[in-house]
């Protein structure tokens, strides 16, 4: 069952790489993850949803918008 999760989850990575999508891994402390937890409660958003915003909002920030 495992193996084939992971076998699952290789070709959606691979399928996502060929769609020009790139993988980004981050480690966050222990303050960070209970932020991104009480915003996506308050907000009805899951984790990545919040992550996928503030992803968002820190490239804007930068291009100057």
């Amino acid at each position: 069952m495992i193996a084939m999760a992971a076998s699952h989850q290789q070709r959606y990575r691979q399928r996502r790489q060929a769609q020009g999508f790139k993988e980004v891994t981050v480690s966050l402390d222990e303050n960070s993850q209970a932020r991104l937890r009480r915003l996506g409660q308050a907000h009805g958003k899951t984790r990545q949803e919040v992550v996928t915003l503030a992803l968002l909002a820190a490239e804007r920030l930068l291009d100057g918008d």
